[in-house]
């Protein structure tokens, strides 16, 4: 017999965004078998996503989810239900989405009840048991997990959690009775920062001997090095340009800036660095978000600093069709650790 239910409720989920969920979500449901049934409640089709953030200094994710166990009718009597780490689940999941991805190990996942008040290292476990109380249909504990162990150990593109609950007592929602979180990971050496003190090093001296390799028909590219903010290295005429920065000697490179002379010509947020002038590596996703901004001022700052020679970023210059003053930049700071 096909039963609708309307579910009122909302898990407290902290993503990598550190968002939470407000309010109430009103959300209708069908469910393929008779009440009362427990289940759970974390977003829509009970699935969400989160990034392992891989740095030189410490793998990072800020993930946690907190919510109770359900049930659509009142509970008949004290029942328990188990909620626990399902490999098969991920396993089922993989295989149907034709996916590259791994199940997450169960040492990188933290399932417990949850405390506010316990200043209690979370430690890796695969099952919690909760209580829904007779005549209640919220359980009088909820469930905890995070994201936890060595996680610079996932090395893997993407990795799948499942976890599902189970009880002898009550039936369990064929539709809410699991929960799916997809992890990626992503290897990054930009570090946000609010000031450009938190660059480590300072601007070499031999700043001014620093030279422009792309691209040709840059006029007054020297400019970009000589420590003032009125004079201007003008680009060629494009929406865009692909420029790279000759430090004449590998440095230890742990800072980066702009002085764009104009808040129509922007940055566009792909850094990469070399030794030879060949082979490049990327420093990793990088956005507004990242960047410490002042006037038309732009600094960027490295977990740790690299070893290069070359420095590769590129320009957006929405306006550039409109004059000159809309494709050029008065300064390119460089910062290194001698």
């Amino acid at each position: 017999m096909k039963k609708t239910i309307n579910i009122i409720a909302c898990g407290i989920a902290v993503l990598s965004a550190l968002t939470s969920c407000e309010g109430t979500i009103n959300y209708g449901t069908t469910i393929d078998r008779v009440p009362p049934l427990a289940f759970i409640y974390a977003g829509e089709d009970n699935q969400q996503a989160t990034t392992v953030v891989h740095t030189p200094s410490a793998s990072l994710s800020d993930f946690s989810l907190v919510l109770p166990v359900r049930s659509n009718l009142k509970a008949p009597q004290n029942t328990k239900v188990d909620v626990l780490f399902d490999s098969l689940a991920a396993e089922a999941y993989i295989a149907k989405k034709g996916l590259g991805a791994k199940v997450l190990p169960s040492k990188n996942i933290c399932i417990r009840k949850y405390d506010a008040g316990s200043e209690v290292e979370p430690s890796p476990n695969s099952q919690v048991t909760l209580t829904l109380p007779a005549g209640a249909t919220m359980s009088v504990d909820s469930l905890s997990f995070a994201l936890c162990g060595d996680l610079s150990a996932l090395q893997e593109q993407e990795y799948v959690f499942a976890m599902s609950l189970k009880s002898d007592e009550i039936g369990i929602s064929e539709i809410l009775g699991s929960y799916l979180l997809l992890v990626n990971t992503v290897t990054r050496q930009i570090k946000p920062i609010t000031s450009s003190s938190q660059i480590e090093g300072s601007r070499p001296a031999a700043i001014s001997t620093f030279t422009i390799t792309a691209p040709s028909g840059m006029t007054n590219p020297a400019n970009l090095f000589d420590n003032k903010t009125n004079t201007y290295g003008t680009f060629p005429s494009a929406p865009s340009h692909e420029v790279v920065v000759d430090m004449q000697t590998t440095r230890k490179l742990s800072g980066w800036g702009f002085a764009t002379g104009n808040n129509n010509n922007k940055i566009g947020y792909e850094f990469s660095y070399s030794v030879n002038g060949t082979d490049f590596e990327s420093f990793g996703p990088c956005s507004s978000a990242d960047q410490y901004k002042s006037s038309n001022n732009y600094y960027f700052a490295l977990y740790a600093p690299v070893q290069a020679r070359y420095f590769k970023f590129k320009t957006d210059f929405p306006r550039y069709s409109s004059g000159t003053n809309y494709r050029r930049y008065a300064e390119i700071y460089i910062y290194t650790v001698e």
